[in-house]
């Protein structure tokens, strides 16, 4: 495009250029570029007690600082989950406050405290309405994380949140690579880093390979969302190609990772992606079968090699799957203490981050064992364990939200780029919700960045339903290229 020189005001603009970045720019573009290094490399544990904790909140605090200067270019969707994880901050910041004893001794399941001070000759302190602060300040130090994610991208040029995409599909890329690397190799990884027990097991950028099966089943609607797939020319033919291998591999990690919930989880994962792919794929208009071929393909193949690797036994994640009791679970077995622990502390509940020390108090000698009980491995449970009442609501209205997105998102037959990657978000975010109902992956900084940038994601294909158009434009080459 040939720039033009026109002359307002006394100076000289050009048009047709592309705005430069700002010193400010500059700097948001690289505390954001920090952020997530720090995220992908050290962000795999939820462990409060791991040093790795450090540079991951270091940086998203740089972050926070840096986007406070800047203006927004926010999607106006993103208003309410903006609000629900603001209230988020207040709901574990409210948990610190001291109250005065005539008030806290009132609370539900503080009457053993209660006594403590009597005993010791002491008088009744104030205290806060969690029961172990100090996990509740980790709590509230670790949604710096989130924050920074959403907050970051809310300020980043309109441009540069194209980058989005990509970005997530290099960090899941980078932890399959590492994945693949521990289990041919059986290479230490990063037991340096989280004291990894099991090698074999392949969690990639993670302490828990159920954590790795989580960010590998979202890769797989997020490359079927990958807006390259949909150019007609040689790039695009390739990408799909490449996305076809890419997927298999996805497929093939989480079958020999010894995962149950990965297991399950790449299964709907791959519904999700032919979904995606149908909803975006018009024969009649398209013109060409390539992308139909290839989508056979990731079929074909992909039930190919499940079928070689259940002949040769290398499916550790069937082999678990079938072998498995879930009465015999110690998950399963501590599930009604745990509805015996929100009973008691209800509606206030116990405080963020205080699910080990509550359980403890709780636990059964039924249940004494060598190892203990660090999550109750329902995370939407625990949300109203530890949160009570509040933080049930929020997490009622955030499902309710996404539920929301979900059916605006899939009933419009809009072909735009930033719809199909809001679809494919969609069904990441929902695996990442199914996930929690057996596990706690969205602890981990790593998974809660991703959650947050999906959300952004959605909440931009929410501003852009309004748009009926085809969702190509058409270059002077004569290219069909998806449009933002």
């Amino acid at each position: 495009m040939i720039a033009i020189r026109l002359k307002v005001s006394g100076k000289r603009r050009r048009v047709g250029t592309r705005p430069s970045l700002s010193r400010g720019g500059y700097v948001m573009v690289a505390a954001i570029l920090a952020f997530v290094a720090c995220v992908t490399f050290f962000g795999g544990s939820s462990r409060y007690d791991r040093m790795v904790q450090v540079p991951v909140r270091l940086a998203a605090i740089l972050v926070i600082a840096a986007a406070t200067f800047r203006s927004s270019h926010a999607p106006a969707a993103l208003r309410l989950p903006a609000i629900l994880l603001l209230l988020s901050v207040v709901l574990v910041a409210a948990q610190l406050t001291p109250l005065p004893p005539e008030i806290w001794t009132a609370l539900p399941g503080r009457a053993a405290f209660a006594t403590l001070p009597a005993i010791a000759g002491f008088a009744q302190p104030w205290r806060p309405i969690s029961i172990a602060p100090d996990l509740t300040v980790n709590s509230l130090l670790a949604l710096a994380v989130p924050v920074a994610a959403l907050y970051g991208l809310a300020v980043l040029d309109t441009r540069h949140q194209r980058w989005l995409w990509p970005v997530l599909l290099a960090v899941i890329g980078t932890s399959l690579l590492i994945g693949l690397i521990q289990l041919t190799t059986g290479a230490a990884g990063l037991d340096a880093l989280y004291r990894v027990q099991w090698r074999e097991t392949a969690p990639g950028l993670f302490a828990n390979r159920n954590h790795q099966a989580l960010l590998l089943a979202m890769g797989i609607p997020l490359l079927a969302g990958w807006e390259d797939l949909r150019r007609d020319d040689v790039r695009g033919t390739a990408t799909r190609w490449s996305a076809s291998a890419a997927m298999l591999l996805l497929l093939v990690t989480l079958l020999a990772m010894g995962s149950r919930a990965g297991l399950i989880l790449g299964a709907f994962g791959l519904a999700g992606a032919l979904a995606v792919f149908w909803s975006w794929y018009r024969p009649s208009r398209r013109g060409g079968r390539m992308p139909l071929i290839a989508g056979s393909a990731i079929v074909g193949v992909g039930v190919a090699v499940l079928a070689l690797i259940l002949l040769l036994g290398r499916s550790e994640s069937i082999n678990r799957f079938i072998a498995a009791n879930p009465l015999s679970d110690k998950r399963a077995r501590a599930f009604p203490t745990v509805l015996d622990i929100i009973a008691s502390y209800f509606p206030v509940g116990t405080g963020f981050g205080t699910f080990d020390p509550a359980f403890r108090r709780a636990e059964p000698f039924s249940l004494l064992e060598a190892t203990y009980f660090n999550q109750a491995h329902d995370d939407l449970i625990q949300v109203v364990l530890e949160g009570g009442l509040p933080g049930a609501i929020l997490l009622a209205v955030a499902l309710a939200w996404l539920g929301y997105a979900g059916i605006k998102l899939w009933r419009h037959r809009g072909t735009r780029s930033a719809i199909v990657r809001g679809r494919a978000a969609t069904i990441a975010l929902l695996l990442a919700v199914g996930a929690s109902a057996v596990d706690y992956p969205v602890r981990t900084p790593l998974i809660m960045t991703i959650v947050a940038a999906l959300v952004f994601q959605v909440a931009t294909a929410l501003d852009q339903l309004h748009d009926d158009g085809p969702g190509l434009l058409a270059t002077r080459e004569g290219v069909a290229l998806p449009d933002g």
